[in-house]
């Protein structure tokens, strides 16, 4: 504002001086005047400064837009590039701010037992329970609110009833701060060791942001067999050329096989030069010629899925998985190509119906009467959930981790709000 005012003040003097000339021309004055205000118009606007923070705590950089200032109270991105840190005063001293303010000085802090006994732990479990049914069965976490004052109504016996004390604000905090990130990490320690395949689509909503959902799918033998067995088009070319990596029916394979793949994939598997065509077929010759007890029987035994009496059915990403860790005289991997094909083949995604199943839970989660669930926060919280969980609600058991993890971001959420 300073650099501002001196400028001003510059060409102010440069007007007067040129009035002081003898005969000044009219229209030269007002062209400067004109001048200096398109000027200062123009050019200076105020940015964030970080220092306000100390003044204003509970306002917030928005990091894409440096003229623009974020009212955590109001939930709204406000300009602050024409006065600075007035405009934030004169946000303060609007109805709507007000307002907002007091509702959150009526708020009281969320439950939070910091003792640790055996009642806590089973109160705690309790929310975490109920949080994970809302999120499971797409209801709204505004019935938080009636179910707390119901519990201590129909269970006046239980102790467990009377200190459940978790309305929508808490049960939001449970499944952003606990559930949701202990699912994420399991996800993530699963893909360490299982083959997946990564999906992106985009959402079809109406609403201003959109979603872009990130879609993990994992091999899990449990389901894998019947559902292939129920839906997959067993005579596509692709199914019928993948079948080379069934080591039990790798003598019936032929190196075409490969190759469509190769040609299919040529961005993934860049073996279509003469000499990688060449290295490639040497060891598809010699993964033929390999013999059964070339693999060892624990791997064969690890990989067990299934099997009557004629026939045991493999995992062949567990049979693959030892096959490309195989080396060669050399030092060299023995299949370090053929081993590469055998994985994009083994991850290849049949369709994208999963990432269209997702934007219908985003539709029916995000309705016109819940428009304001965050897509980067609640919204994606209660979809995490609802992926991950397989079984019934009233047989989720949260974990230890969980329940900590609760602990922490009912703690995290008190210490934010009171500061503000």
């Amino acid at each position: 504002m300073a650099v501002r005012a001196e400028r001003l003040a510059s060409v102010d003097q440069d007007v007067e001086s040129d009035a002081d000339d003898e005969n000044p021309g009219p229209s030269t004055s007002k062209k400067q005047k004109m001048s200096a205000k398109s000027v200062g118009a123009a050019k200076y606007r105020t940015k964030f400064q970080k220092e306000w923070l100390k003044v204003y705590p509970f306002v917030q950089e928005v990091k894409d837009n440096p003229h623009k200032f974020l009212c955590n109270i109001c939930m709204r991105q406000v300009a602050c590039d024409h006065q600075g840190k007035h405009d934030i005063e004169r946000h303060m001293e609007k109805a709507m701010h007000q307002a907002n303010v007091k509702q959150m000085k009526g708020q009281t802090t969320l439950g939070f037992q910091v003792e640790s006994s055996p009642i806590n732990e089973q109160v705690i479990r309790a929310e975490v329970k109920v949080a994970h049914m809302l999120a499971q069965h797409n209801v709204p976490l505004s019935l938080a609110d009636e179910l707390t004052p119901l519990f201590h109504d129909i269970f006046p016996d239980s102790d467990i009833a009377k200190n459940f004390s978790s309305r929508r604000t808490k049960t939001a905090c449970i499944l952003n701060g606990a559930i949701a990130p202990v699912l994420q990490q399991n996800l993530v320690n699963t893909m360490k060791t299982c083959p997946f395949t990564l999906a992106i689509d985009g959402s079809t909503d109406t609403g201003v942001e959109k979603m872009n959902p990130l879609t993990v799918r994992i091999f899990n033998a449990e389901y894998a067999m019947n559902y292939a067995l129920k839906n997959l088009p067993i005579n596509d070319p692709m199914l019928i050329n993948a079948t080379f990596v069934n080591y039990d029916t790798k003598d019936d394979a032929t190196f075409s096989q490969v190759e469509y793949f190769v040609q299919r994939f040529g961005e993934l598997l860049p073996f279509t030069p003469a000499r990688e065509l060449e290295l490639l077929q040497e060891e598809f010759t010699d993964y033929q010629l390999l013999m059964h007890d070339a693999i060892p029987s624990d791997v064969w035994n690890k990989a067990v899925t299934d099997e009557d009496e004629h026939t045991t059915y493999h995992r062949m990403d567990i049979v693959w998985h030892h096959l490309s860790s195989l080396k060669a005289p050399d030092g060299n991997p023995h299949f370090n190509r053929l081993s590469k094909i055998a994985k994009v083949v083994l991850v290849i995604p049949h369709s994208n119906a999963q990432e269209e199943r997702i934007f219908s839970m985003v539709r029916k989660n995000k309705t016109c009467f819940r428009p304001n669930l965050d897509p980067k926060g609640t919204l994606s919280s209660i979809l995490t959930v609802k992926l991950a969980t397989k079984q019934e609600c009233h047989q989720y058991e949260p974990t230890k981790e969980v329940l900590n993890k609760a602990k922490s971001a009912i703690w995290e959420y008190n210490k934010q709000h009171h500061n503000q």
